[in-house]
């Protein structure tokens, strides 16, 4: 398969996710999902800033940065999510490819990247193209699953039998990462590090999910490696700009 082919099957398999068509049981993951929580946290005072957010799906995010002063464009491969972001009636929206985004370099005080990287068709690529519309001194905030706890060991039982994991057909691409794989790629793509997360953990697979680590500020930065989503802080070195 060709990669033109393959970002076509992306493409499709993204139409299908947002439509009314979605498989029954998968949700498209909008205002309570944990990485917007963590995101929405993290990000401080927006107001006047040049924010991009890669993958916005439904426009969960993008419309509350907008509300709060946010210069933001939501980006998006999907039309059907574009077309539901933008009834939202706050942000302004584009579809695009994040291998080849269609801004200016240094364009951009805040690039938030949430449970995307895992779906690129090359991760490190889709890093750079972050890295090229950044400013120097800005924002990025990442998260992606980690596999490095139980899941991962569910994700390995699943494909000795030859099932799928998750929504496999739906997300044509689905890449297993590692924490700590995750944060070497940030770096090399030429962010600095400034804090990471763990998000979510979990005893068993979709079962007892351990609260009192999530909780604790203390555990959760300890056990982070092993959460099954990793939250990235990052910044492009530099001087900031106005």
């Amino acid at each position: 398969m060709t990669a033109a082919s393959t970002l076509e099957e992306v493409k499709k398999g993204y139409e299908t996710w947002y439509g009314p068509d979605r498989p029954a049981g998968e949700s498209s993951c909008d205002e309570d999902a944990p990485w917007y929580q963590w995101a929405r946290r993290t990000l401080g005072d927006v107001s006047s800033r040049r924010v991009l957010e890669i993958a916005c799906g439904r426009g969960a995010l993008t419309s509350w940065l907008a509300a709060r002063g946010a210069r933001v464009t939501g980006c998006d491969i999907s039309e059907q999510a574009l077309a539901q972001a933008r009834s939202r009636g706050a942000g302004a929206y584009a579809a695009c490819d994040i291998h080849r985004l269609p801004f200016s370099d240094s364009e951009f005080d805040v690039l938030v990247c949430c449970e995307t990287l895992e779906h690129t068709l090359d991760p490190d690529q889709a890093l750079r193209e972050l890295s090229r519309v950044a400013k120097p001194g800005a924002t990025l905030l990442l998260t992606t699953p980690s596999y490095l706890n139980t899941y991962g060991l569910y994700r390995v039982y699943l494909r000795l039998l030859g099932r799928p994991y998750g929504a496999a057909g739906v997300q044509p691409i689905d890449h297993a990462f590692f924490a700590p794989g995750v944060a070497r790629r940030v770096c090399r793509s030429g962010f600095r590090i400034r804090r990471t997360e763990g998000l979510v953990h979990y005893l068993l697979p979709a079962r007892s999910r351990v609260e009192l680590v999530e909780r604790s500020p203390l555990l959760s930065r300890c056990l982070r490696h092993f959460a099954l989503h990793f939250a990235i802080e990052a910044e492009l070195p530099g001087t900031a700009t106005v």
